[in-house]
């Protein structure tokens, strides 16, 4: 069953729709009914947005803007622009760890190079 509103799947026995929170009418027909159409949040990108949302993420100070506006954007961020910005700060936070555990890896052993040299 699916939630008319939205188009999200919704269990039998739900009242409501746990995405919109729209009540759910019970079919007197249970029967597999298609999905409704995909609300405009929830379509499905085509490599055009995908291209256009790489090309807006390298521009330095306005990329990053946006990508906040759209991780943290409310019911008017579509659904893939929005999992799209928080992978990309998934991404930089891995970045930033991994750059300091190097950082420090290489400072020790520089340091441990250094030693050997110094007495």
């Amino acid at each position: 069953m699916f939630c008319k509103n939205c188009g999200t799947g919704i269990a039998k026995e739900s009242e409501f729709c746990s995405e919109c929170g729209d009540k759910v009418e019970k079919a007197n027909n249970p029967v597999n009914q298609p999905p409704p159409p995909l609300s405009p949040l929830n379509q499905i990108p085509t490599v055009g947005n995908y291209i256009v949302v790489q090309l807006l993420a390298m521009i330095p100070l306005i990329g990053f803007i946006l990508m906040v506006i759209w991780a943290v954007g409310g019911s008017t961020t579509p659904l893939w622009r929005r999992n799209y910005a928080r992978a990309f700060f998934v991404m930089i936070a891995i970045g930033v760890v991994l750059s300091i555990l190097m950082t420090i890896a290489f400072a020790g052993i520089f340091m441990a190079i250094l030693d050997e040299f110094m007495w």
